[in-house]
């Protein structure tokens, strides 16, 4: 039976708890050892409530349904590219960060990393290296492109013309799935088709409009201007703005293969676009900035 890479995180838990205790019995027993187990917690715990994204889940099962097969050794390096990408994610968002948060950030940062590396197959470093370099070379390029982008978005006389800018914005953005698609086939010595990976683009540009549709209230206590809230000052009403990011969601479509083999699965797990709940946060929108 596999591994959710929830299981796979825990397990790194629940071994760093059990060092904890021993280090607590034989060198340590007059003093407390520092809980870091507890600050592990973390990457698993906002992957169950959906404050973070998993970039693993849909990376390998489109994979799996394409006929290839995931191992095991796999699994466990995309959580822990997974988990650090998170925290990376945490550290850029959080204006302040408390003591207690830093070590927390930099515990998962220091760990989820031991994960991947030593779950890189030895004949397979140098481009496994390659691909997460590329990588990380074009994932921190999506603060600028958004700030671009966003300032295209805020010049839009109308909503419609929001929606090209803002598929730009959340296009790029869907590029930090990309070593989550392309690493498995490294590691199988397969080829993979270019429609997987823009399929995996796709999914993630969906999930992370709707997320940004959630996390509207926070990113306004933050500051943090995305192309949805952008888009909800420019409408007219809210059942314009509404309609709007159901285009902006339904512009980014599936391969044919992708529609024929996984597009419905894994439209599954996408977050929920709730009407009554994004009329609600238009409210807050109106609040905070008496748009209208």
């Amino acid at each position: 039976m596999t591994k959710s890479p929830d299981e796979i995180y825990n397990e790194l838990v629940e071994d760093v708890r059990e060092r904890e205790q021993e280090l607590q019995e034989n060198d340590l027993s007059d003093r407390e050892v520092t809980g870091v187990s507890r600050l592990l917690e973390r990457p698993p715990e906002t992957w169950e409530n959906d404050k973070k994204s998993l970039r693993t889940a849909p990376s390998v099962f489109v994979y799996e349904e394409s006929g290839h097969e995931v191992d095991e050794q796999t699994r466990e390096l995309l959580t822990g590219l997974d988990a650090s990408i998170n925290v990376l994610d945490d550290i850029i968002d959080t204006q302040d960060l408390g003591k207690r948060e830093k070590v927390q950030l930099t515990a998962n940062a220091a760990f989820s990393g031991m994960l991947s590396f030593t779950n890189t197959p030895d004949e397979y470093r140098n481009e496994v290296q390659d691909v997460v370099t590329q990588y990380l070379t074009e994932l921190f390029q999506i603060p600028m492109v958004e700030e671009e982008e966003i300032d295209n978005i805020r010049h839009a006389e109308t909503v419609d013309g929001t929606i090209e800018p803002s598929r730009t914005s959340y296009s790029y953005r869907a590029r930090d799935i990309d070593a989550f698609a392309q690493i498995p086939s490294l590691l199988n010595d397969k080829e993979y088709p270019n429609q997987l990976t823009e399929d995996l683009q796709n999914f993630r540009a969906k999930e992370l409009i709707i997320k940004d549709v959630h996390d509207v209230t926070r990113d306004l206590q933050d500051n943090d201007i995305t192309p949805i809230i952008e888009l909800m000052n420019k409408a007219d009403s809210k059942q314009e703005a509404y309609a709007a990011v159901e285009r902006l969601i339904e512009s980014f479509d599936y391969s044919k293969q992708g529609k024929e083999e996984y597009a419905e699965e894994l439209d599954q797990m996408l977050p929920e676009l709730d009407r009554g709940q994004f009329y609600d946060l238009m409210d807050t929108v109106e609040q905070k900035y008496s748009i209208k």
